[in-house]
């Protein structure tokens, strides 16, 4: 069996990462969160490749993550991808210019960014209660997502701030890592070709007629090339009803994260 040794630190803009036992345990804290964050017991090198690096990070949580509450989860979550993104500030600070020097054709640099709230929406299905949450794609103009929502079937809205920012408590805004431009690009117009399509929860993900939120958003960025769906996070709904779920894109290795979306508007 092996012994972990379980310290606190905590993360003042930077990571401490040091050898004690077999695993190191962050303790990060944000708005009364207080998860301990279960790390690598190697120490960062500038050899080290800082993705698989990331990948063990995430794999190394998913249990303790996946036994708490569904309230506490995204919350959990949220310090894993902290960690993470603090260890790839560089990669971070590359993708936030790069999106930067977009802005002449675009109303804002969060186009493309991936959105994902476990706090919106529940589904019954044979008595059983399921929360999944939402996901969408931030659009090219400000403020606007691309989603399918089940009142308005896949639709471009003004409610980045009004939905993501202030209806819900949690909604984590992301990059797709290593993703151009134009890749940013291809991810929206193919979300954009399925606009006025009707909403759907029980569909194939091969079925290009019918759409839900995570749907919409995995099959945006696979059609660049990206498969958004860390599938040792949550299983499927009920009988394989659903064939991606909001968690498991927030938690993709795909991604990094950008930042928790604001109450208050850019």
């Amino acid at each position: 069996m092996k012994k972990i040794v379980f310290i606190k630190i905590f993360i003042l803009g930077t990571i401490l990462v040091t050898n004690f036992g077999d695993a190191l345990l962050i303790a990060a804290k944000e708005e009364g969160v207080h998860y301990k964050v279960i790390m690598p017991k190697s120490v960062i090198t500038k050899n080290t490749n800082l993705i698989d690096y990331s990948d063990q990070i995430r794999t190394m949580n998913i249990d303790s993550i996946q036994a708490l509450p569904i309230d506490q989860q995204q919350d959990a979550i949220r310090e894993v991808l902290k960690v993470i993104a603090n260890i790839r500030k560089d990669e971070i600070n590359e993708i936030t210019k790069m999106k930067a020097d977009g802005l002449a054709t675009r109303g804002w640099s969060n186009y493309g960014n991936v959105l994902v709230t476990l706090d919106a929406a529940e589904f019954t299905f044979a008595g059983i209660k399921w929360s999944y949450g939402h996901a969408a794609i931030a659009g090219t103009a400000t403020q606007t997502v691309i989603e399918a929502q089940k009142e308005f079937g896949v639709r471009v809205a003004n409610n980045y701030n009004s939905y993501f920012g202030a209806h819900v408590r949690n909604t984590d805004e992301q990059y797709v890592s290593g993703a151009s431009q134009a890749k940013y690009n291809g991810a929206i117009a193919y979300a954009m070709k399925q606009k006025g399509k009707p909403y759907g929860i029980k569909t194939q993900m091969s079925d290009l007629t019918t759409w839900y939120c995570s749907k919409l958003v995995c099959k945006a960025w696979e059609s660049q090339g990206y498969t958004l769906k860390n599938t040792a996070m949550g299983g499927d709904i009920i009988l394989g009803l659903v064939g991606v779920t909001p968690k498991q894109i927030l938690y993709d290795n795909d991604l990094v994260w950008y930042q928790k979306v604001p109450k208050s508007g850019y």
